[in-house]
């Protein structure tokens, strides 16, 4: 998001983010790291991070070392995807033209790495340009541009991210002895992926409605 930084610049070594690697590991946290080419994909995953976000140029070798080491990828297609569609005239063009570059790569990129068996969770990158809490639900049409079923989709936001986030004992799945979270839709997401989208969709939390 700034002008002289590129998505192939690494910012940080494997050692510096190793070291935070450890010590958060030590406390038992999740370690996520802003990748969003390469080395910087790679040398995180060889720091022992528990997910990419974004991804967006992951090549073969990244999915190789992620699958061995069983580390996610959070991609933000929202995010990448309204910056070219609603930036012109508003964000500067060196900020456009490096989304725009990027779009087509990401897609293609993050469906081979689903299609070979990489664990997604879902991000959005929410308060990115043009980009609100809000949009959320819009991500998982996106995400069946890679090749995922709606129901793979709305995995990326509940079992998958629960188990990132070591919350799964409580959280991910509706079943007995975890919490309720849920919406309730006017029709079948797992028929129309866009049913999520719905704007006035009962939203339950630990059983209660919210709205």
């Amino acid at each position: 998001m700034s002008p002289g930084d590129f998505m192939n610049d690494p910012q940080l070594s494997i050692e510096e983010m190793q070291a935070a690697v450890v010590e958060a590991h030590h406390k038992r946290k999740t370690v996520a790291a802003h990748a969003e080419g390469n080395p910087g994909i790679k040398y995180a995953i060889l720091a022992g991070v528990d997910s990419i976000e974004h991804g967006f140029y992951v090549n073969d070798e990244d999915i190789r070392l992620m699958l061995e080491r069983g580390t996610y990828l959070t991609p933000t297609l929202l995010a990448e995807t309204l910056i070219p569609e609603f930036g012109k005239n508003i964000l500067p063009d060196w900020e456009l033209k490096k989304a725009a570059d990027a779009l087509d790569d990401t897609f293609e990129n993050l469906s081979v790495a689903f299609e070979k068996g990489i664990k997604f969770t879902c991000g959005t990158d929410a308060g990115s340009p043009f980009n609100g809490y809000d949009k959320t639900p819009f991500e998982f049409e996106l995400l069946t541009k890679l090749g995922m079923t709606p129901f793979e989709a709305y995995q990326c936001s509940t079992i998958n991210s629960a188990k990132l986030c070591q919350i799964d004992d409580e959280y991910g799945i509706l079943e007995e002895g975890k919490v309720a979270d849920f919406i309730v839709l006017d029709s079948n997401p797992l028929e129309d992926v866009k049913a999520v989208q719905q704007l006035d969709k009962q939203v339950f939390q630990k059983a209660i409605r919210q709205y």
